[in-house]
């Protein structure tokens, strides 16, 4: 929360089995589906995204959270720094959809392979179940 840890699994472990992550570059939908994401963009980005303090706003059943991030493409080392706001929208303590507001111009490639690669790994899933 205070960009002190990369350890996700305290964020994932507060995701609804049906969250919806909704980005400019596009959507995942489902809990495996957004964790996948996170770790398929780690692949081909290197994100620092608490770069100023943070700033919350709201409460209660909606919060946004505000800072700024740079993203560094791995293959490249292109970086682009971009403001963000997620909207968090929660239930039941868990967080059931991620509005991601930010400008992904300098990634979005990046970012639309991730959110690709996700949605493609919960369709394999769901085949083979």
């Amino acid at each position: 929360e205070r960009g002190e840890s990369h350890d996700l699994q305290p964020f994932f472990d507060l995701l609804a089995d049906d969250v919806v992550l909704a980005t400019p570059a596009g959507e995942a939908r489902g809990k495996q589906a957004v964790i996948a994401y996170f770790t398929n963009a780690a692949e081909t980005l290197e994100f620092d995204p608490f770069v100023r303090p943070l700033e919350y706003l709201g409460g209660g059943k909606r919060v946004v959270q505000l800072g700024e991030e740079i993203f560094t493409v791995r293959k490249t080392g292109e970086t682009h720094r971009a403001d963000w706001a997620w909207v968090y929208e929660l239930r039941d303590g868990r967080i059931t959809r991620l509005l991601i507001i930010q400008d992904l111009s300098g990634v979005a490639d990046e970012v639309g392979s991730a959110l690709t690669e996700a949605r493609e790994a919960m369709n394999d899933s769901s085949a083979a179940a």
